[in-house]
């Protein structure tokens, strides 16, 4: 179990939703903090996600106001979405992921694990030119075609989604929808999930 000194931090606005999946944290071996919103500015940075609520425009804000402090840490924006715009407006605020909670449960937890182990660019798990090109060679592997292989070396390397948007001549919009059916084809539920997984696929 992982102590309280080094639990993932949680909104207090989420307390009654995440106590009532304590059991799936537990199972991961995940403690959760939960922490008023001066505290997620203060408590030391040591990589592990901040979750904070992403469905109003005041919660965008605070997301903002988190990332500009947390600029390294993962900020997860937690959403009840259906049909992607909660997830579009918790990514253009600034959240490094999203935490559905009208997806499964058990899942989700699992990614934030591993968010909190590459930390969205540490050394360790930043994937290497070579290594996005390899994604997009091993691409047939994954039932690709060239402009999702294209669209993971991109998502794996550091621009930002809006970057990558002018890159591929599209709406941030449009370019969310595309990343959120890709993820679902490849069987992810994020970019840092993505990385990780192109990481294995060009270990050699």
């Amino acid at each position: 179990m992982v102590s309280s000194s080094a639990a993932f931090l949680v909104h207090h606005g989420l307390r009654a939703q995440f106590l009532s999946r304590s059991a799936c944290f537990a199972d991961n071996g995940i403690a959760l903090r939960f922490a008023d919103t001066e505290e997620l500015f203060s408590a030391p940075m040591d990589g592990r996600p901040v979750l904070v609520p992403a469905l109003s425009g005041a919660d965008h804000e605070l997301i903002r106001a988190i990332r500009a402090v947390r600029c390294m840490e993962p900020v997860v924006g937690v959403v009840d979405d259906i049909n992607g715009h909660q997830t579009f407006e918790a990514m253009q605020s600034g959240a490094s992921s999203v935490f559905n909670v009208r997806l499964p449960w058990e899942r989700q937890i699992a990614v934030l694990d591993l968010l909190q182990a590459s930390s969205f660019g540490s050394a360790e798990t930043r994937p290497t030119a070579r290594s996005a090109e390899k994604v997009a060679a091993d691409s047939a592997a994954l039932n690709l075609d060239a402009e999702n292989a294209e669209l993971i070396e991109l998502l794996c390397g550091n621009a930002r989604i809006s970057t990558i948007a002018q890159q591929l001549y599209c709406s941030e919009r449009s370019l969310y929808r595309r990343i959120r059916r890709l993820y679902e084809q490849v069987g992810v539920t994020g970019r840092a999930e993505l990385r990780r997984r192109s990481a294995k696929l060009t270990a050699v």
